[in-house]
């Protein structure tokens, strides 16, 4: 019997499909993982009724064979979809959400607040005189920038933040259940950050960089995805006309 030759019971198992088509009369099917020292096998378990002539079932049928090839074909699909998704969603620099991803996820945390009532703060951040890092290291440093900057904007998240490059040199952190003085703390936070740790070349070459930062908070008023990403652009670009390396509140 199965249950004595793969698993090395007394008894049937516990959801086993013989003891359920001399139950129901009806044809099974399931598939299993055995374990064993010659190594894991997936087997798909069919059961076929057969019937005296009175119609009762009187003996099953089993019908077993090895799917294992097939499962593991399923598991590799499964992984290149999942890494797929993750490719379709990521910035290939930075390893932050892409554009397309982190304004889905904006858009879904404002949904939520206007279902919910709920806070929601986002943040833009530029790099300031890119370009001109760019001319005097070389691209490799504007790289290295980008990264360096992706990476300590990750770092100043909580668990729910959502950080991603918008674009260029343009990042956006999306802060579910965050009002605007808790948004304006974590900026202060990122502009210290950044600007007192140097990007590092590769042939020992260290420079520093700032940020201009944009913040501002969802009204429940009237504020849909698109004003809330303008007025956090429109802050964001208030700071470099003041100096750069500040912080201006979108109101």
């Amino acid at each position: 019997r199965c249950h004595e030759i793969l698993q090395e019971k007394d008894a049937v198992c516990e959801d086993c499909v013989v003891e359920k088509t001399f139950n129901s009369g009806d044809p099974c099917a399931k598939e299993k993982l055995c374990l064993s020292n010659a190594g894991d096998t997936w087997i798909e378990i069919l059961t076929y009724p057969i019937s005296d002539v009175e119609g009762s079932v009187s003996h099953v049928a089993e019908y077993i064979r090895d799917i294992t090839g097939r499962k593991r074909a399923d598991e590799e699909n499964l992984l290149l979809i999942k890494k797929l998704e993750h490719i379709s969603r990521t910035d290939a620099l930075t390893s932050l959400l892409n554009r397309r991803a982190i304004i889905k996820e904006l858009r879904t945390e404002v949904e939520r607040a206007k279902r919910y009532s709920s806070l929601v703060s986002l943040l833009l951040c530029d790099i300031d005189y890119f370009k001109e890092a760019n001319d005097a290291y070389g691209h490799e440093a504007g790289d290295k920038a980008l990264v360096h900057v992706a990476n300590m904007l990750a770092d100043m998240g909580r668990g729910s933040d959502r950080v991603g490059r918008y674009g260029g040199d343009e990042f956006m952190l999306v802060l579910p259940q965050t009002e605007i003085k808790g948004a304006m703390e974590l900026a202060e936070r990122a502009l210290s950050a950044i600007k007192s740790n140097q990007v590092m070349l590769a042939d020992g070459r260290a420079f520093n960089v700032t940020v201009s930062i944009g913040v501002t908070a969802f009204d429940l008023k009237g504020d849909d995805t698109e004003s809330l990403i303008r007025r956090a652009d429109k802050a964001m670009y208030a700071s470099k006309r003041a100096g750069r390396n500040s912080i201006t509140v979108g109101k």
